[in-house]
């Protein structure tokens, strides 16, 4: 006799993973709730890999799991790095690793198989992020002020007080010089100053321009900003389009040309 097949229909596609497991059917990457996030999952006889994009332009926070089992880490693309991820829960064959993805970001997961840390690791937060600094301690960073508490795999817990941060800077001036590329023999380059950071394709000398744009800017940082115990990020806002590099003190602060992707440069200040 031949089982007769079951149809659900969804709305949204982000509504398809729920679906599934409503039909008993366990999917190898499952959100935490509906988002529109796409994975690939590529396996090797020692570990388990998890491509995960945001395509959407809206950041998306959630925590997915993952059927796969040992320790997970994140692995950069751009520059080869391999870090132990300090946050995540094991269970029943699967692995939840908590997840936020800036519009168009993207990040692969490696989870080396049956491998178990050597320190308990962090299940639970309400931080910002966690990480782990590889000789069993932990670094908690967070843009906000006030009480951040941890619980730990091996049931332990603990609390940290995180002081008041300064105000955010948001530079004011800026210089844009746009190097045009075309078919004449020696396309035009603007220069021009500018209150704010505009996308140069809403100014009018622009409109029509392709090619390069290099915005810059000089910040005076208050005292205090590069103390030991504190970190700074730069936030590039959202770009419309294309890629972008960014360098401070002319130095590249990210290999990644994503657009809108929040950046540490506490090592490139001064």
């Amino acid at each position: 006799m031949l089982a007769t097949p079951t149809v659900t229909r969804v709305e949204r596609q982000a509504d398809v993973g729920a679906a599934l497991e409503s039909l008993g059917v366990q999917p190898d990457a499952r959100w935490s709730r509906p988002a529109q996030a796409y994975s690939q999952h590529r396996e090797t006889t020692e570990s388990d890999y998890y491509y995960v994009y945001n395509p959407t332009p809206h950041p998306i926070a959630f925590e997915p799991s993952f059927g796969a089992t040992g320790r997970p880490y994140e692995m950069d693309l751009w520059t080869g790095a391999i870090s132990p991820l300090a946050e995540y829960r094991a269970s029943g064959g699967r692995v939840t690793v908590p997840l936020s993805l800036a519009p168009g970001e993207n990040v692969v997961l490696g989870f080396r198989k049956g491998e178990r840390g050597a320190t308990p690791h962090v299940v639970d937060t309400n931080a910002e992020k966690v990480v782990e600094l590889g000789d069993g301690s932990f670094e908690v960073r967070d843009t906000r002020a006030g009480r951040r508490s941890l619980r730990f795999s091996d049931g332990g817990a603990a609390r940290v007080r995180l002081p008041r941060l300064p105000a955010t800077v948001r530079p004011s001036d800026w210089d844009l010089i746009v190097e045009e590329e075309g078919p004449e023999e020696s396309p035009p380059t603007h220069d021009l100053d500018l209150t704010g950071l505009p996308d140069w394709r809403s100014i009018d000398e622009l409109a029509y321009a392709s090619g390069v744009g290099t915005y810059t800017t000089t910040v005076t940082l208050p005292a205090g900003w590069t103390a030991p115990d504190r970190g700074t990020y730069l936030d590039p806002g959202r770009v419309a389009g294309g890629s972008t590099q960014v360098h401070v003190n002319g130095r590249l602060a990210s290999p990644s040309p994503v657009a809108g992707e929040r950046i540490d440069v506490s090592s490139l200040l001064r």
